[in-house]
């Protein structure tokens, strides 16, 4: 089971794990994204790929604004990263099954573990990867900010320590930074967070001494 685990470095270790036969269900905010249209899917320029977008808007009757074409930019190459890892990830052989769930919706996450447990009858691993930063130094930092940085680290944190079953897991992997040990200038949410993820780790490997359970 893996949060974050469509994109970034995340996606790339899950590629040195993958081998045939593993299962692997990874989590997304957003739903696995359909197969785009060949139009676009043949463009790679980001200036091609902005007059494509303000051209399909245009005929569509709308009058998007620059920042509406950045954010569906945005949310393309996204989307793009997403079927990239899913793709090379069951080319080595992993099935792998993508489903839409925030992990800071508590009562969603814990009902995706119950439905796997209840599926599969365990769950061997874990690897919360899930994190988002949004760098502001503290005084320009709004509450709500600090909470979506801070709370995508932690939250699902609790619902992990409530929902897994040491007695079957083999491990489970916290992806911290060293921002918690060391600080980093616009972080002070992000560098909470994972050194937070860094002292629940020490917690639960006492814990559940069952279970291999580390942060890296």
């Amino acid at each position: 089971l893996v949060t974050g685990g469509a994109r970034g470095i995340t996606a790339e270790i899950l590629e040195e794990l993958a081998v045939p036969g593993l299962k692997l269900v990874l989590l997304g905010r957003s739903a696995e994204p359909a197969p785009e249209d060949p139009a676009i899917a043949a463009l790679s320029d980001t200036g091609a790929l902005r007059r494509e977008l303000l051209n399909a808007a245009l005929a569509s009757g709308h009058k998007p604004k620059p920042v509406d074409i950045d954010r569906a930019l945005t949310r393309l190459l996204a989307d793009r990263e997403i079927r990239s890892s899913l793709s090379r990830l069951r080319e080595r052989g992993a099935e792998v099954e993508y489903l839409a769930c925030d992990v800071r919706d508590s009562a969603a996450f814990a009902a995706v573990i119950d439905a796997l447990y209840a599926r599969h009858g365990r769950i061997d691993a874990v690897i919360h990867g899930a994190g988002v930063i949004e760098d502001k130094l503290l005084k320009d930092k709004t509450a709500d900010s600090f909470a979506r940085v801070f709370g995508t680290k932690i939250d699902p944190v609790f619902v992990l320590t409530q929902k897994l079953r040491p007695e079957s897991l083999k491990w489970l992997s916290f992806f911290t930074s060293v921002a918690g040990r060391y600080g980093n200038r616009g972080q002070s949410d992000y560098a909470s967070a994972n050194e937070s993820l860094n002292r629940i780790a020490w917690s639960l490997s006492r814990a559940w001494p069952q279970t291999r359970v580390f942060a890296v």
